[in-house]
């Protein structure tokens, strides 16, 4: 995943586990309404996330390392 890429993902993600405590596809899905995605990718994207470790989500770097050492996501 490129810099850019991982910015924008995990901006959005930390504002949706901030907000409701996970990572909702729908959240997902307005956020990046200008990506072209499918229905699939982004409840790919959900799903990883939702299941990385707790420790993983508590800090935005710690998230930014985790998406982008995630080949799944790429």
């Amino acid at each position: 995943m490129d810099s850019l890429t991982t910015d924008i993902l995990r901006r959005i993600v930390w504002e949706s586990i901030k907000k409701i405590g996970k990572v909702a596809t729908n959240y997902l899905k307005n956020g990046l309404r200008e990506w072209i995605l499918d229905e699939e990718d982004y409840k790919k994207i959900a799903k990883e996330i939702n299941n990385a470790p707790d420790s993983l989500k508590k800090t935005e770097k710690f998230l930014d390392d985790f998406l982008d050492d995630n080949e799944t996501i790429e």
